[in-house]
């Protein structure tokens, strides 16, 4: 794996770990139980049986197509008819009594090839070595390098909208990997490779080239593995990106459909839109993008003209924040569609960034470490151009979460979409230029859980509700509710008529508004009532 790969890694993990843990991304559990051996949809029953057969069988720097041919004579297969792909290499391996899976999952992991079984008939993946493979095609057909998403070279259209649907203030596109279903990924700027994180799903993207690497760090006591795949093709509406990089991480942690109430596959970053000039209008859920030389810059009279710094494809914002005591500091931000709080602060950065005594100490949310806390306070203000957004919510992460962060990146923190949502966000990267037209959203207050409790959905598009966590003497905890109950009822709604959106907004409404909720626990229904209570 190149060395450049490697820092990508270390930087998408270093944010998986921490900065995931200021969005509304509390995610349940994932159990991987194989890894991309079949590249198809649909297997027989029998191709079941046969990877679940148990296998003994040794080599010692054996010839890979001998070794396979003795494969197929000992089970009974027919052997692939793409030997070549198996030339120059050589295999040791010792498999006793395990089953036949588990040495297809020895073979990807250290062959870099891919096995399936169907009518009998082994079927074996061409898999280019990592260091060679941004240049072919699945088919070996020699492509251009990785230049992101680009219009059809005969389209003569002048920009491209894409529809989108807001969850929790993330943007949610509709995508293809390699000619599969259509899949609803984040748009999220704040991350290099795209990321797929659901493993239910991850056969149906027939991912190409998957090599296998671990993830280390702070934090964690046994490393990770994760997946790197090379050679895809993204496609969404009419612009198609080739020959793309994506990292597959199946953990416990990760999964983002729970939070969501929706299916949501992983994360796309921005820099693949780097070839068009992106606006982002959050109040009628488009996206329009135009192509960087058919663009013309047209500053309104009240848009906000910011320069921003592309380091390592992300994009980052100089602004100022008024804190609790009247400081005002400037910070350096990423500037990230992917967290959907306003914003988050390393206190630990810049002494002058003090946490207020008013704060709440809670749950952020969980990263491959686990759970994340810190805590949320209100400042004066944030300041952008001479535009002043008062009262705003900032989650501080506790020190044990922010210090890999001020180690690894030169910045106080994130600008997330409860700040981007107020305004029409336009981004042109190749210009490093930021603009900001406020929208109705501008003066909308910044709301919180005023209950003390996050909700999960774990069958996500059922309406399945589960409280995930409550916060410590809150007034939900006071009213008895506790971690697990799952929601029957909430005031006259049921949980049928319910989203997470709405139980979020519910549970936001205004200071004092009673709340009756029905729950289920352990089969019995029990019902409570509270008053929401203003905290912050």
């Amino acid at each position: 794996m190149r060395a450049d790969s490697k820092q990508v890694h270390s930087t998408n993990m270093t944010r998986i770990t921490i900065l995931f843990s200021v969005t509304l991304f509390v995610f349940s559990l994932l159990i991987l139980n194989q890894v991309a051996i079949a590249q198809n949809n649909s297997h027989s029953t029998q191709s079941k049986d046969k990877l679940d057969q148990n296998i003994s069988i040794r080599a010692e720097d054996e010839n890979l197509t001998d070794f396979i041919l003795k494969l197929c004579q000992k089970e009974q297969l027919v052997p692939p008819n793409h030997f070549e792909l198996l030339q120059h290499k050589k295999i040791s391996i010792n498999i006793s009594d395990k089953p036949l899976r588990t040495l297809f999952e020895k073979l990807l992991e250290d062959y870099f090839l891919s096995f399936d079984i169907r009518n009998d008939s082994l079927l074996v993946k061409n898999h280019i070595p990592l260091e060679d493979v941004r240049f072919y095609d699945p088919d070996g057909n020699f492509i251009t390098p990785n230049t992101g998403f680009l219009l059809d070279k005969h389209s003569k259209r002048s920009k491209i909208i894409l529809k989108f649907r807001l969850a929790s203030n993330l943007i949610v596109i509709p995508i293809q990997i390699n000619n599969s279903d259509t899949l609803n990924f984040i748009f999220d700027t704040g991350i290099h490779f795209p990321i797929v994180t659901e493993f239910p799903y991850m056969r149906r993207l027939n991912l190409n080239y998957l090599k296998s690497y671990e993830i280390k760090g702070w934090g964690l006591d046994q490393p990770i593995k994760a997946y790197h795949s090379a050679g895809n093709v993204i496609t969404t509406g009419a612009i198609t990106a080739r020959n793309q990089d994506i990292q597959f991480i199946p953990h416990e942690n990760l999964q983002l459909s729970y939070i969501l109430g929706i299916p949501i596959y992983g994360l796309i970053g921005g820099n693949l839109f780097q070839n068009f000039i992106v606006t982002i209008n959050y109040s009628e859920n488009k996206i329009t993008l135009i192509p960087s030389e058919r663009f013309h810059l047209k500053v309104g009279k009240h848009d906000i003209k910011l320069p921003i710094e592309i380091i390592n494809t992300r994009p980052y914002v100089r602004i100022t924040v008024v804190t609790d005591k009247s400081k005002e500091v400037p910070v350096k931000l990423l500037l990230d569609t992917g967290a959907s709080d306003a914003m988050f602060l390393i206190a630990e950065s810049d002494k002058r960034l003090g946490i207020p005594q008013k704060a709440l100490h809670n749950l952020l949310g969980k990263g491959l470490t686990g759970e994340l806390y810190g805590r949320k306070a209100r400042y004066q203000s944030i300041n952008i151009g001479n535009l002043k957004i008062k009262d705003p919510i900032i989650a501080f992460p506790d020190s044990v979460y922010a210090i890999p962060i001020i180690e690894a990146n030169d910045r106080n923190g994130t600008l997330g979409s409860e700040i981007l949502r107020r305004f029409e966000v336009t981004l042109d990267y190749q210009d490093s230029l930021l603009i900001l037209r406020p929208n109705r959203h501008l003066n909308d207050p910044f709301n919180y859980s005023m209950s003390g409790i996050e909700v999960s959905n774990p069958l996500p598009g059922y309406p399945i509700f589960v409280i995930s966590n409550i916060r410590k003497n809150s007034t939900a905890m006071e009213a008895g509710l506790k971690e697990g109950d799952r929601i029957v009822r909430i005031n006259s709604l049921s949980s049928k008529e319910l989203s997470i959106d709405q139980i979020n907004a519910l549970l936001q409404m205004k200071e004092n508004k009673i709340i009756r909720m029905t729950i289920n626990r352990n089969g019995k229904q029990i019902r409570t009532s509270f008053k929401l209570r203003k905290e912050l």
